[in-house]
């Protein structure tokens, strides 16, 4: 929540790109090119999937009194639809509404917004949580995905099977502080665990 702009941090600092930087609102944290997917997703229910991923950023034409415009629904599921392909994300279609998805799709809608506005830091809550295998396989496939286009992913997880399986680096906290970071390729979950209990000490 302090990365993403909705919470201010007491001390230290958040640098970008090597500078320091105060991200001090979400509006902010989004003209930085950082997306955040939250634990409970943030979705409308009662839109369809084209409208949940131009939530807040939707496309309109101009309309017959000029200055006001109208939304561009077809535009926007055309859109919709792209993204969803180019993220190998298989849904009823962009007209389905979210509420009658499934928990793994609702998450897949969720990482395709954030993926459709982010152009540097993508920040994952538990994106895996009260998911099935097959769900939670098909969430970690497409967050694999989409930091192999480039673009960063921050996923936080208590679940070491999901952090092995997507991970580069490892950084453990404790009690707000981090105490480890390590690479995934040099260590093992025993070890991550240890640092996550205080075991290591």
């Amino acid at each position: 929540k302090t990365l993403s702009g909705v919470l201010r941090p007491d001390s230290g600092e958040i640098l970008f790109r090597g500078e320091p930087t105060e991200v001090s609102s979400p509006l902010v944290a989004r003209r930085l090119g950082m997306e955040t997917v939250y634990q409970d997703l943030a979705l409308a229910s009662d839109l369809d999937v084209g409208a949940n991923i131009f939530l807040g950023q939707e496309i309109r034409r101009r309309g017959i009194l000029g200055k006001l415009g109208v939304r561009d629904d077809k535009a926007m599921a055309r859109s919709s639809n792209e993204v969803l392909k180019s993220l190998s994300v298989n849904l009823p279609g962009s007209g389905t509404e979210v509420g009658y998805l499934s928990g793994g799709q609702r998450q897949s809608v969720a990482v395709a917004r954030s993926v459709s506005w982010a152009t540097n830091v993508l920040i994952l809550d538990e994106p895996t949580a009260a998911l099935g295998v097959l769900q939670t396989r098909r969430v970690l496939e497409l967050v694999r995905k989409v930091a192999d286009r480039g673009l960063a992913v921050i996923l936080v997880s208590h679940s070491m099977p999901d952090v092995f399986a997507v991970a580069d680096r490892i950084q453990v906290l404790r009690l707000g502080k981090r105490v480890a970071m390590l690479a995934r390729s040099e260590t093992s979950m025993e070890q991550v665990i240890a640092a996550m209990t205080g075991a290591d000490r």
